[in-house]
């Protein structure tokens, strides 16, 4: 065989290929084509004979093949040729890929295709292709419908648990607002519980201011009185000197009453939500403040309770930027933790045992360190880890939501990025170390 026929005849083989897998111009199929062409195709029902059931057969190919892009590499078995050259059997393996646009899938197929030379070349007489597993019929082109029903079954089951993921992806955020919510409520109880706390406290320090602009009150009302004596005797020196007296005295009710003022908006910023802002603040007053108020509460409600209030606070001390209100919880949910550590060992009537709760402050680098120290209780090995955790708590059911030391950790470390150490030896003394930047 010569060059030039051989190349026809690959050509008319490429030009088969081309038709029956990409179907680009089915109508260019019908030169190779001889007029005895018979076709087994891939469906056990599939018998073509002729161009026009040929052509019929790639229309409906064509038609289920729409939205798919294909692809095919032979693998040559066996390419026979006869002595004169004018007849030749190929076999080939072919690896047929049928891509969609979310997958691919492998067709394999074996196709047997004889050639007769005529004198206008090389046709096509007879082309075989072996039945892939998954064809049902001549109208389903290599299993195409048979993959598009498996898509279609995917695609539903994905929606289905799509729409499932949707509905636990609702559920959680429902549960998350409520636990949102639920958490909101239980931060405002602890507030509330820490207010109640402060009340005896805020009752016994405002007593003194008011106790204090009642007496000079009536104080000057009987200065008044005796100005008006004077007066009327015409000792106007002696007039002018309990006037003297009674502005001094309307100055001090002044002051009280500032005092008292002070310690009311304290209550009521207290109970209100931080407003995120920061402030310069001293941070050994407000110490020295929340550890009066702490004291007197709890001798409100025990009247026998007494403690040594030891203060080492450092003069030298820089204003630091907090936010008070928050820092100010801190503060009485320890002091109020200390006081009750040492009601409670007071309780077991040792002998010279006399409470003492002890606070210093200090300058620690660019930070400024708190300690409180209590020579109550202490806290066992086994739970120190555990008492900064939600809802822990070591104080019997009614007296302790669990929630103040874990707020106190939020404030501390999340808020204003201190930290908090605890060091406590059981039966002997608890202390609190707080760290907080001063900028």
């Amino acid at each position: 065989m010569t060059d030039e026929k051989r190349i026809s005849l690959d050509t008319t083989y490429r030009q088969l290929l081309d038709q029956v897998f990409y179907m680009d111009d089915i109508e260019s199929i019908e030169p190779i084509l001889d007029a005895e062409f018979t076709c087994y195709g891939t469906a056990f029902d599939e018998k073509l004979q002729g161009f026009t059931q040929m052509r019929d057969m790639l229309m409906r190919q064509k038609q289920q093949s729409v939205g798919f892009h294909f692809d095919c590499t032979t693998d040559p078995m066996k390419h026979f040729v006869s002595e004169d050259g004018n007849t030749a059997v190929f076999s080939d393996d072919i690896y047929l890929h049928i891509r969609s646009t979310s997958e691919t899938i492998e067709v394999y197929v074996r196709a047997t295709s004889v050639f007769l030379h005529r004198p206008d070349g090389w046709k096509i007489v007879s082309w075989h292709v072996s039945k892939p597993e998954n064809v049902s019929s001549q109208d389903d082109t290599y299993g195409i419908d048979d993959w598009k029903k498996r898509n279609a079954d995917l695609e539903i089951l994905v929606a289905k648990r799509t729409a499932d993921l949707v509905e636990k992806n609702r559920e959680l955020e429902n549960a998350l607002e409520q636990l949102k919510a639920t958490q909101t409520q239980l931060v405002q109880s602890e507030k509330m519980a820490s207010l109640g706390e402060l009340t005896a406290g805020i009752a016994h320090e405002i007593q003194n201011p008011l106790n204090f602009v009642n007496n000079f009150s009536d104080v000057s009302i009987e200065l008044l009185d005796e100005m008006d004596a004077e007066i009327e005797k015409g000792d106007t020196d002696e007039a002018k000197a309990i006037s003297s007296d009674i502005k001094q005295n309307l100055e001090k009710i002044a002051y009280h009453g500032r005092r008292a003022d002070s310690i009311v908006k304290g209550m009521l910023q207290h109970s209100r939500a931080s407003t995120g802002q920061k402030e310069l603040t001293d941070i050994n007053v407000l110490v020295d403040e929340y550890l009066r108020l702490a004291y007197h509460g709890l001798r409100a409600t025990d009247q026998s309770f007494n403690a040594e209030l030891i203060t080492h606070f450092d003069e030298n001390l820089p204003k630091a930027n907090i936010l008070p209100q928050d820092i100010g919880r801190v503060l009485l949910n320890l002091f109020t933790n200390a006081f009750y550590a040492t009601q409670q060992r007071a309780k077991s009537k040792e002998q010279e045992y006399y409470p003492t709760v002890e606070v210093l402050t200090r300058i620690q680098g660019d930070s400024i360190e708190i300690f409180v120290k209590d020579n109550g209780i202490g806290i066992p090995d086994e739970i120190r880890e555990k008492v900064l955790q939600p809802f822990f708590t070591t104080k019997p059911t009614g007296e302790g939501t669990g929630l103040g030391l874990s707020l106190s950790y939020d404030i501390v470390v999340k808020a204003h990025g201190g930290t908090i150490r605890i060091d406590s030896k059981e039966g002997e003394f608890t202390l609190f170390s707080v760290l907080l930047p001063i900028t």
